[in-house]
C-alpha cells in the first residue's frame, strides 16, 4: 500500500522533478523520509486545487520546494522533516570529509578559519564547497590582525558559516580550521523543531512573497502539542515576543499530523497552521483551508 500511494503521488509531479526526487530518496533513510514529506505536501495542495510550481527560482538563484497560488495571492513553501537521532549521526559522518578537505586548504601566514556548520539531509558537493571557500578566501585576504571577515556558503540544504581571522603570526598553519562547531547533535524535541525552522528561515534571505514552512515529523515519537507551543511561542521561541520578534520573514508554520506523512490526507488527521504573529508578510486567513491556531495579541498561546 505504501509503495502504491507514493507512486501515485510521484506521478503527479512534473517528470523532471519526479526523477530528481526519486534519485534523492534513494540516497539515505533521512532523504527518503524528506522525499515522502515533499510528496505528501504536494498532494495536499494539489487536492486543494492550488496552482503549484515545483522548485521555483528565487532572486538568489536558490529554489524553495513549491510556489502555490490561488486567486490573487502566492505563497512560497518549504518542507522540513524531523528525523531520528541516528540520522543526525549520519549527517555528522557526512560532515567529517568536508571538514577534512577544508583543513587541507593553505591560507596566508597567520590566517585561519572559524567554521560552523548546520548539516542538511543531502550529501553536498565537497568540490563546490572547496571552490567557493578558496575563491572567497582569495578575495578576502589579507586580513588585518584582529580583524574578522565573515561569509556564509549554502550548498543544497547545508549552511556553512566561516570567518577568516589573522593571529599576526608568520606561520602558515597546517590546518585551515582553528575553531569549529557543528549542529549535528541530538537535542530535545522542541529545540529540534525550533532549530529546523531557524535553518529554513535563514536559508533564503529576504523574500518577495509570504513564506510558509511545513513540518513533517518522521520519528517514532513525534513532537506533541506542548513541544510545538514551546518551540513556537515559548520564552525563546521561534516567533519571539512583541518587543523582540524573531524570524519575521516566515509568515506561518504548518504542522502535519504524526508520521506516516499520508495521515495528513485523512479527514480525522488535521494539519494545524500557526500564523507568525509578527510576520513581515502575513498570509491571508482565508488562503488555506487548514485548522488555524491563532495566538493572542501578545504572541503567546
Amino acid at each position: 500500500q505504501k509503495r502504491s500511494v507514493l507512486n501515485d503521488w510521484h506521478d503527479e509531479l512534473p517528470r523532471s522533478d519526479g526523477l530528481e526526487l526519486r534519485s534523492r530518496m534513494a540516497k539515505s533513510p533521512s532523504q527518503f523520509h524528506a522525499g515522502e514529506s515533499e510528496l505528501a505536501v504536494h498532494e495536499i495542495f494539489r487536492r486543494q486545487n492550488f496552482k503549484i510550481t515545483v522548485h521555483p527560482s528565487l532572486a538568489s538563484s536558490r529554489h524553495v520546494d513549491f510556489l502555490i497560488e490561488r486567486s490573487d495571492q502566492a505563497v512560497l513553501v518549504e518542507v522540513t522533516t524531523l528525523v531520528e537521532a541516528n540520522d543526525a549521526t549520519a549527517a555528522a559522518n557526512r560532515l567529517a570529509p568536508i571538514t577534512n578537505a577544508i583543513n587541507k586548504l593553505r591560507l596566508m601566514a597567520g590566517h585561519s578559519l572559524l567554521f560552523a556548520c548546520e548539516p542538511g539531509e543531502t550529501s553536498p558537493s565537497i568540490k563546490r564547497i572547496l571552490q567557493e571557500i578558496e575563491e572567497w578566501t582569495a578575495r578576502a585576504s589579507p586580513v588585518s590582525v584582529g580583524e574578522v571577515v565573515k561569509n556564509r556558503i549554502c550548498e543544497q540544504d547545508w549552511v556553512f558559516d566561516l570567518s577568516i581571522v589573522n593571529s599576526g603570526s608568520e606561520k602558515i598553519y597546517s590546518r585551515a580550521i582553528s575553531g569549529e562547531f557543528s549542529g549535528a547533535s541530538w537535542i530535545s524535541p522542541d529545540d529540534d523543531l525550533k532549530a529546523k525552522l531557524e535553518r529554513k528561515s535563514r536559508r533564503y534571505g529576504d523574500l518577495d512573497k509570504p513564506f510558509l514552512i511545513v513540518v513533517s515529523d518522521s520519528r517514532q515519537f513525534s513532537v506533541d502539542d506542548e513541544d510545538i507551543e514551546e518551540a513556537l511561542y515559548g520564552a525563546s521561541g521561534f516567533f519571539g515576543a512583541p518587543n523582540r520578534p524573531q524570524n519575521q520573514r516566515v509568515s506561518a508554520v504548518l504542522i502535519l499530523p504524526s508520521y506516516p506523512c499520508w495521515s495528513a490526507l485523512k479527514t480525522d488527521k488535521v494539519p494545524i497552521l500557526h500564523h507568525h504573529p509578527f510576520a513581515t508578510m502575513p498570509i491571508d486567513g482565508a488562503f488555506f483551508p487548514f485548522a488555524t491556531y491563532v495566538p493572542a495579541a501578545n504572541g503567546q498561546p
